[in-house]
């Protein structure tokens, strides 16, 4: 089937915790390469729109691809990686604690795998559990506030218990590994190198300007929600017209209510910040970049000043011998003197046969 974007939030949308499910959008992902940055734009978005027990599906789905691109080059990898922080730390607080293991996990086997750099990965572990980024310790701690939601298991392709082998990929081959690309900028997540690869630089500032755009829209969005909270009922005024269990009940469920949307805003313009913040760094990196360019350039520009200099001086040396130096012969010169040679040659020769004669 032709890739649309509608196709592809359909399939995202009918996505479960199959094995087969999700290998099969999978694939359906390799094969339509030519669109990787448009699929992944879609993935990245339809993440935080997807109800909270399928959130964690998104992230599965992404490792799938991610494992089964690597053979055939880092594309995949790098497109998904410049999203996965955002998307990783909004799972993680949107699911309940069985959901952040899951993401614990996935980010030990990419960093065992050399998926990712460790300053990568280690830098999503802080960002979903500040307290322990080496294992999934400490987690249901850092997220009591979802107890009630702790008893609920995401549906998964994986058994909870499954190694780490099977819970990367069940369809990976034994050698695919990926060789990492020394020409990537330092901050990118697959690895490290002296100067920035401006291509790579510039598709990141494409795709953060992009991410920037869709993190103030859900911000806006959610900012309409918040103002349309009654000021009132979160006044504690409201505590004196309750007269019996059922309004204090009803108050409590809409405060309830109102507390996940002012959750909701929160967490939205905080990943907008962290987006932003990502769009700071690339340009301030591709403002590097251009300042170590001016100061290669210098010494260049500097160097060729000399040389020119130096050239003409040495044509001008040229030209004052040329000034010096008689016309050159015209054409008609040149005939002239090869007619008046044809004809004082046979009286060369009459003379020299007379004094020879003689």
């Amino acid at each position: 089937a032709a890739y649309t974007e509608e196709a592809l939030i359909d399939k995202l949308s009918k996505l479960n915790g199959s094995q087969q499910s999700i290998q099969t959008l999978s694939q359906w992902f390799l094969f339509h390469k030519k669109k990787l940055q448009d699929s992944v734009r879609t993935w990245d978005r339809e993440v935080f729109r997807a109800s909270r027990e399928r959130k964690i599906l998104f992230l599965y789905l992404a490792n799938d691809i991610i494992q089964n691109s690597r053979r055939k080059g880092p594309e995949f990898v790098q497109q998904f990686g410049r999203g996965m922080l955002a998307a990783m730390k909004h799972v993680a607080h949107e699911g309940s604690p069985d959901d952040v293991k899951a993401i614990m996990r996935l980010l030990n086997i990419w960093d065992e795998r050399k998926v990712y750099s460790s300053d990568f990965i280690d830098g999503i572990k802080r960002a979903i559990s500040p307290g322990d980024t080496s294992s999934y310790a400490g987690v249901e701690s850092s997220h009591s506030s979802s107890s009630s939601e702790s008893s609920r298991t995401s549906p998964s392709p994986y058994d909870r218990n499954t190694d780490h082998d099977t819970l990367a990929n069940t369809s990976r081959s034994p050698d695919s590994t990926l060789h990492e690309n020394s020409n990537v900028h330092k901050d990118s997540p697959n690895g490290s190198a002296s100067r920035a690869d401006p291509d790579l630089l510039l598709d990141d500032l494409a795709y953060a300007i992009r991410t920037a755009d869709e993190r103030e829209r859900q911000t806006r969005d959610l900012a309409d929600q918040a103002n349309h909270i009654p000021q009132g009922l979160l006044s504690e005024d409201t505590l004196k017209g309750i007269n019996n269990q059922t309004d204090a009940a009803a108050i409590v469920s809409d405060l309830d209510a109102f507390s996940k949307v002012l959750r909701s805003y929160h967490d939205a313009v905080q990943d907008e910040i962290s987006t932003r913040e990502d769009l700071k760094r690339i340009l301030c990196t591709l403002l590097d970049d251009q300042n170590q360019r001016i100061d290669t350039l210098g010494p260049q520009s500097t160097e060729l000043e000399q040389r020119l200099q130096a050239a003409d001086l040495i044509k001008n040396n040229f030209q004052a011998v040329l000034a010096s130096l008689p016309p050159a012969p015209t054409q008609a010169q040149k005939r002239g003197a090869t007619e008046d040679g044809a004809h004082t040659e046979p009286k060369r020769m009459a003379t020299e046969d007379a004094v020879i004669a003689k």
